[in-house]
């Protein structure tokens, strides 16, 4: 039997991720059956084993009850109304793997910032309308004047209408960076204004974008995407924290 209500347990401490190594309990194995990517586990409070997961691109925690036979999914949060386990499942579903077609992002259009010359590249799948790629955009901007590594954008349009229009004038701007620039930090009073009579073929790259970003089971914006120290393509889907940041997106910036 599978509770699927959130549980709001009154717990303060949270504890040290391990590997998934056991086979995994019948719960577990039915999430798993219904397209939850268990990439991890960790010592849940409350007596609970927790289990970091994907599901359709985004951390889903999962909590075993002690007898094994009833998994709990949600959020998990203390007396003080604090996310216990946010940072396990966010270390443990960005250091997963993810299954996402890196030449194609690669080929896709996009607006580049940073040092244009860098190995080291980060792709983040943003739209328009998005308060958080704005976010993410501000917080990426420190590690960008550090030099080393180019963000590549791929705009798309998923939220509201008006995000395939902004996202093509965006892509069809002499400065695309300086427009996308210009958009984030206006964005609480509307950014950029649509423009008029958008060519067919810019629209059409956004649109494709979008197809690209679903294509690879993501469905949040921002979704960042970028390989870690030895090759592997990884995924985090909404504002990253400071510590993702610092030692997975942008390891090399202080």
């Amino acid at each position: 039997m599978i509770s699927k209500h959130f549980i709001l347990t009154m717990a303060l401490t949270g504890a040290a991720a391990i590997t998934v190594a056991e086979p995994l309990p019948s719960p577990i194995q039915f999430l798993e059956s219904k397209g939850a990517e268990i990439v991890g586990t960790f010592d849940a409070p409350g007596g609970l084993k927790g289990y970091a997961a994907r599901f359709r691109g985004e951390p889903l925690g999962i909590y075993l009850t002690a007898d094994g036979e009833h998994a709990i999914v949600g959020t998990l949060l203390n007396d003080k109304g604090e996310e216990v386990s946010r940072k396990h499942l966010e270390r443990l579903v960005a250091a997963s793997p993810a299954q996402v077609d890196w030449e194609a992002l690669g080929k896709a259009d996009w607006v580049a910032e940073g040092d244009l010359n860098a190995e080291r590249v980060v792709y983040a799948f943003m739209d328009p309308n998005c308060p958080y790629c704005a976010m993410f955009w501000q917080a990426a901007q420190p590690y960008l004047k550090k030099g080393g590594v180019q963000l590549r954008h791929i705009m798309v349009g998923v939220l509201r209408p008006d995000s395939l229009p902004k996202a093509a004038t965006i892509l069809a701007s002499e400065n695309p960076s300086a427009t996308l620039a210009k958009h984030q930090r206006t964005l609480k009073n509307g950014g950029i204004s649509p423009q008029d009579n958008l060519p067919e073929s810019v629209t059409q790259k956004v649109i494709e974008n979008s197809q690209l970003m679903h294509a690879n089971n993501i469905y949040a914006t921002p979704a960042i995407v970028y390989k870690d120290a030895s090759g592997a393509i990884r995924l985090v889907q909404g504002v990253p924290s400071t510590e993702v940041m610092q030692e997975q997106i942008f390891p090399d910036s202080p």
